[in-house]
């Protein structure tokens, strides 16, 4: 309970069987009373809750506090234990696994920094751990600001590079030759045929992307006329 749940040594001796209850399909430790009297919901994963029932079946607990102290005879005695029965429990069990200097709030911090590693969010250990600040659960993980590869550089919105263009053309000399204005601004812009006299021609004009239908020329077609006798 104090590494996969992260509990302090009071909340764990303070545990009692009502406390276990199912909140979305899942199994957490409701209405835990913690630190300064901040009251707060624990997720408790299947394992531990398999862990836990077997304990309680064993111990044959139905209500009250879920752990108390065991006699050597192996049956359990009293209504609960103290938060110092905790603290030389662990350490007992630190010795047997080879690790000195080991204590129940070593524990508490190394489930948030495992929860960091899996890909836990701040605010959700923070929840975990009933802090009332984000701060103190940085502390915990000892987080520090990163400037390259930050969280900002891969937002999925940033634009991406275009392909390299042609330069646009130079329209400094609109209103030269017709002809020369057709070869260069052919591929890019429909030249106008008609309704621009020699001369100036607009921007408006020029600037269309719509191809537009050729008219024919305003001018009458010139008509054939026969030799005239001398």
């Amino acid at each position: 309970m104090l590494l996969a749940c992260g509990l302090r040594r009071h909340e764990a001796v303070s545990l009692e069987m009502r406390h276990i209850q199912q909140r979305e399909a899942h199994w957490a430790i409701v209405d835990l009373h913690g630190k300064a009297g901040h009251i707060h919901t624990v997720p408790m994963p299947d394992w531990v809750k398999d862990i836990l029932d077997r304990w309680t079946n064993a111990a044959a607990i139905t209500n009250g506090k879920i752990f108390r102290r065991v006699t050597k005879a192996g049956t359990t005695w009293g209504t609960g234990m103290t938060e110092k029965v905790v603290w030389h429990v662990v350490r007992e069990c630190a010795a047997k696994a080879g690790i000195s200097a080991l204590t129940p709030h070593d524990l508490r911090r190394s489930c948030a920094r495992l929860c960091h590693a899996a890909g836990g969010e701040l605010d959700q250990i923070q929840f975990l751990l009933g802090h009332l600040s984000i701060q103190t659960t940085e502390r915990y993980l000892g987080c520090k600001q990163r400037i390259k590869g930050a969280g900002n550089d891969r937002l999925g919105i940033e634009r991406r590079r275009k392909a390299r263009s042609t330069p646009d053309r130079d329209l400094s000399f609109v209103g030269t030759d017709r002809g020369l204005l057709r070869s260069v601004l052919g591929p890019w812009f429909p030249f106008p045929t008609c309704q621009a006299s020699r001369g100036t021609i607009s921007v408006e004009e020029h600037t269309s992307m719509a191809p537009r239908p050729r008219c024919q020329s305003q001018n009458p077609p010139l008509q054939e006329f026969s030799a005239i006798p001398a």
